[in-house]
């Protein structure tokens, strides 16, 4: 319940999430690509100061939305036992189950909760893990402003 007596409803949304440090070569690719898709001539250093100002300096980050459930009990079942083979095959080294509220315009308007689940390759399953874990971790609390 909520403070003012009503029901509290919430969607657990688990996102895939593929996280790996950048590389010096990396940023220079997705600097040229920048350039041919954004239609923009900028200097390598103009984009190296983008990415910092926007945080994207570090990783390569990707999410999907893949599963949604009502409650974060089930959520958090289907992401530690690596349901339907959630990992793709090793695509995904990270799980994210973020709680938002339903009847909400955009689902991160709030986020009430955020849950980082890091993948064991040996049990093919994964594991809770804190922000503080490692660089990885606290850049996927730091995108969801956790």
């Amino acid at each position: 319940m909520s403070k003012n007596g009503t029901m509290k409803n919430n969607l657990f949304i688990l996102k895939t999430i593929s996280i790996r440090l950048k590389t010096e070569e990396i940023r220079h690719e997705y600097w040229k690509i920048y350039q041919i898709e954004y239609n923009r001539k900028i200097s390598y250093d103009k984009y190296i100061e983008f990415l910092k100002n926007w945080n994207q300096y570090d990783f390569l980050y990707s999410e999907e939305d893949n599963c949604y459930f009502t409650d974060y009990k089930t959520a958090k079942k289907f992401a530690k036992n690596n349901a339907s083979d959630i990992n793709d095959g090793g695509v995904f080294n990270y799980i994210g189950i973020v709680e938002v509220p339903f009847n909400c315009t955009y689902a991160f308007c709030e986020v009430a909760s955020l849950h980082i689940f890091k993948y064991n390759r040996e049990n093919d399953n994964y594991a809770e893990v804190p922000e503080n874990y490692n660089k990885e971790t606290e850049y996927i609390f730091k995108k969801f402003k956790i």
